[in-house]
């Protein structure tokens, strides 16, 4: 099971492909997640939402 950035990535990746957005905006959606998921993770370190697999 993908975890939710893994997820993140393929959907913006599967966004770019289809033309629906630039790659400047894919880095930059990328890069914020990324920043997020990383300032959460230093405030509440027992998180587990990066770890966490994603239920469909």
């Amino acid at each position: 099971m993908k975890t939710f950035y893994e997820y993140f990535l393929d959907e913006v990746q599967r966004r770019q492909e289809m033309g629906e957005i630039d790659p400047e905006k894919a880095r930059r959606w990328v890069t914020e997640i990324k920043t997020q998921l990383q300032e959460y993770a230093e405030h509440q370190p027992a998180a587990p939402i990066a770890q966490m697999p994603v239920q469909h």
